[in-house]
């Protein structure tokens, strides 16, 4: 509950690796997400205000896609992020499994249900090597984050759903991040290859 009207936008930068115990980094985890649009962005890291669809490009990742084909991309909005993935997306639904990243090897996934908007989505392309996560030598790619929140920078474009937060009004949002297993969930995934 905010005494003045002022911007709010919060989110979680979480950095997420399926493989357990760093053992590799993030390429290979397959990440499904329900959504048709991302946000183009900027040369300054920010959203232009263009919406741009992701069909037949590789931000589509309605029916699961690999991290690593950002990587390899030559799409200008994965080079200009660093061979990777900085971007939102507008979100198709909402708390209905519209976020699943698994990693086949250690059968291990995560499922992230929101009532927000747009999800931003970082591949860890400029964590660099000048530090230790839990005894392991940082490096690019090494996680990934899932940053559930309105469209960045949405006072600049006010077709972007508004982050003011009036005086005297609430803000409140959920996320719920679930763990679980590919065994745990054969049906879902079997379900998703059908559809395909």
């Amino acid at each position: 509950m905010s005494d003045k009207t002022t911007l709010v936008n919060l989110t979680n930068h979480t950095y997420f690796n399926l493989t357990g115990n760093l053992k590799a980094d993030i390429l290979k985890h397959v990440l499904t997400m329900k959504s048709d649009e991302f946000l183009e962005i900027g040369m300054d890291m920010l959203p232009t205000g263009k919406v741009v669809s992701v069909e037949n490009t590789p931000f589509d990742f309605c029916k699961g896609r690999s991290i690593l084909d950002g990587v390899y991309s030559e799409h200008q909005q994965n080079l200009l992020v660093g061979k990777g993935y900085d971007h939102p997306f507008i979100l198709n639904t909402n708390q209905q499994q519209e976020i699943v990243l698994r990693d086949e090897k250690s059968g291990r996934v995560l499922t992230v249900e929101t009532d927000e908007s747009c999800v931003v989505l970082y591949t860890g392309n400029k964590l660099g090597s000048a530090y230790q996560v839990r005894g392991v030598q940082s490096k690019d790619y090494l996680g990934l984050c899932l940053e559930t929140q309105g469209p960045p920078d949405s006072i600049h474009h006010p077709y972007f759903s508004s982050a003011i937060l009036k005086q005297g009004e609430a803000y409140k949002t959920t996320t719920k991040y679930t763990f679980t297993t590919l065994n745990d969930n054969e049906e879902y995934f079997r379900k998703k290859a059908d559809e395909s």
